[in-house]
């Protein structure tokens, strides 16, 4: 066995660091992201109604109109001065509301509380961001942030 000399073994152990350090960084970049779909569950708040004509209805108190969708299927809508619990399905970007059993109070003019309560109804998919949840119905799309 011959023995390396000095110069030799430091560059093998620079080699070596070199290569380890590498390793670790390479490893550190790569991609842990998720190829679930998202999901709807969260506390929302009603920011905006974008109507399909390309008008947008900026909601005027987004704390009057929230939805809360739990990770069983729950849904829990508060419509300005009505409050009302029922169901939802959602599968990939699929979502559908079920049916919602609601108060009947009768919210002063300028409510948004029918115009929402009929969008949730005709919800057909919805898209899901870090702080934004869209959901598509008939007439266009509904943009909530988080609560």
């Amino acid at each position: 066995m011959t023995r390396k000399d000095p110069e030799s073994m430091n560059k093998s152990k620079e080699f070596f660091w070199g290569a380890l350090v590498l390793l670790v960084f390479t490893g550190a970049c790569e991609s842990t992201t998720s190829t679930a779909p998202a999901s709807p569950v969260g506390s929302w708040s009603l920011r905006a109604f974008d109507l399909a004509g390309g008008q947008t209805v900026l909601v005027p108190a987004p704390e009057r109109y929230r939805l809360d969708l739990g990770s069983e299927g729950d849904a829990n809508v508060r419509a300005d001065c009505n409050f009302c619990s029922g169901t939802y399905r959602s599968s990939g970007a699929t979502l559908q509301m079920g049916l919602l059993a609601c108060t009947l109070i009768a919210c002063p003019p300028g409510s948004l509380d029918g115009e929402y309560l009929r969008a949730l109804g005709s919800a057909s998919s919805f898209e899901r961001s870090e702080e934004e949840l869209s959901i598509v119905y008939t007439d266009g799309v509904l943009r909530f942030g988080p609560t």
